[in-house]
Parts: structure tokens; C-alpha cells; sequence
């Protein structure tokens, strides 16, 4: 296991993640790479609204800034 949060994320590219945005929208996709700001890009993403469906939306990318969690899944 990683001993910092950066070598944890860049360890956990190729995986799926769940991501938390200042805005409340929770998004989950394969994380396929990531910065030393923890800017994002995520493909096969999907926006997930609770109660709902999972929205497709393909490729995205997400500033760092914009991130509340990220959730690393083993």
C-alpha cells in the first residue's frame, strides 16, 4: 500500500474509482491518469444520482480543486 495519497492514486490507475465533486455530483469510471494537482481522467464514466439510473457520459476529465473525495476500490 501506498504511504502517500498521491502514490495511492497513481498506483490505482487502470481501476475504477469513485469520485465526490464540490458540487455534490458523484462520478465513477476508470481512472486513467492523474496529476500532482489530482486532475482526473476517467473513461467509461457515469454520473450517479441517488435513486437513479447511472448516466453514461463516456470520457471526462475533473480539476483536482473540484474534488471533495476520491474512493480507491482494491
Amino acid at each position: 500500500m501506498a504511504s502517500r495519497p498521491l502514490e495511492a492514486l497513481i498506483a490505482s490507475e487502470q481501476r475504477t474509482v469513485l469520485v465526490r465533486m464540490r458540487s455534490g455530483a458523484e462520478l465513477r469510471g476508470k481512472l486513467v491518469t492523474c496529476d500532482e494537482y489530482m486532475n482526473l481522467s476517467l473513461e467509461d464514466a457515469e454520473v450517479l444520482d441517488e435513486g437513479k439510473e447511472p448516466k453514461k457520459i463516456g470520457g471526462v476529465h475533473v480539476k483536482g480543486d473540484n474534488l471533495v473525495f476520491i474512493v480507491l476500490k482494491e
